[in-house]
């Protein structure tokens, strides 16, 4: 799926009900599950790159997303699913 870097803002809200918005870069699904690879600003001069993975919860009224970093259960198929797509924009995830 290709996005226009214009109109792919998104906002999440953690569990504290902090906001904070992010780039999406490009999505993937894998395995019946959704994986965004998003951007989020730090400052001018610095931005995060994370991966997030939906979780299908057919009660929630929104979509929610957890993080998947190196201790996550997902992370290796995530990182691969994404390499590509890193090293295009030539985003380190070593």
């Amino acid at each position: 799926m290709e996005f226009d870097p214009d109109d792919n803002i998104i906002s999440m809200f953690d569990e504290d009900g902090n906001e904070t918005e992010y780039q999406v870069l490009t999505t993937k699904e894998e395995h019946g599950n959704l994986y965004l690879l998003v951007e989020a600003e730090i400052s001018e001069e610095e931005a995060e790159v994370l991966i997030f993975k939906c979780i299908n919860d057919e009660e929630a009224e929104e979509m929610i997303f957890e993080l998947v970093d190196e201790e996550h259960d997902s992370f290796e198929l995530a990182l691969n699913l994404f390499k590509e797509d890193l090293d295009a924009e030539g985003i380190s995830y070593e």
